[in-house]
């Protein structure tokens, strides 16, 4: 017959020490248990807010470009019911211009990108023709930028016979437009010349 010696010391020492751990593991588990859904419903609540400001930021603020080519159609707007020619488009729009480049049909972004290199504006391609590329600057820097078909901003700039070579439109020399509406609404700035090299008629004055 074989006699197992136990100790007793061991024994309890070993039972008391599981004792504490189980009791460890139970204390952490029922305090995660209850942090948890705390931690479930505050964390929801943030990814709410975040897409909540998402949408608020897509949908309502839009870079200064955006806001201002929208406000050059209510500028043409109110000009078009007071008179039919400008020759202080500089003056009248809600934002500070020197000159416009209008680009011809079928500009890519890359042209335009490589022209104002250090523009944080999203350029988009022309696609068509008569696809609006035109882009205000003050002091080299885009201000403006008007793209897309007609339609999109209710604007368009006809420079006539040079409408396939980019125009570039200095606000020094005082340039005057024929301002239309067609049929689906849209303004039509007509580029008339430059009021201080004599271009303009008694009709633009």
């Amino acid at each position: 017959m074989i006699k197992i010696k136990f100790n007793k010391y061991k024994i309890d020492k070993y039972i008391d020490e599981k004792n504490i751990v189980d009791a460890y593991n139970n204390r952490q588990t029922k305090g995660k248990e209850l942090i948890t859904p705390l931690q479930s419903i505050i964390l929801s609540l943030l990814a709410i807010l975040a897409l909540v400001v998402a949408w608020y930021w897509l949908h309502y603020t839009k870079p200064e470009y955006k806001v201002n080519a929208e406000s050059l159609k209510y500028t043409l707007e109110a000009a078009y019911n007071d008179r039919e020619f400008i020759d202080d488009l500089d003056r009248i729009t809600q934002f500070k211009w020197d000159k416009i480049y209008v680009y011809p049909p079928y500009t890519s972004s890359d042209e335009l990108k490589k022209k104002f290199k250090m523009s944080d504006v999203k350029f988009e391609d022309s696609i068509s023709e008569d696809t609006n590329q035109i882009v205000f600057t003050k002091n080299g820097k885009v201000v403006c930028y008007v793209y897309g078909h007609p339609d999109f901003y209710n604007i368009y700039i006809d420079v006539g016979k040079e409408k396939q070579t980019l125009k570039v439109i200095d606000a020094k020399k005082k340039p005057t437009f024929l301002l239309k509406q067609n049929d689906d609404k849209n303004y039509i700035l007509k580029f008339e010349g430059y009021k201080s090299d004599g271009e303009i008629g008694e009709r633009g004055l």
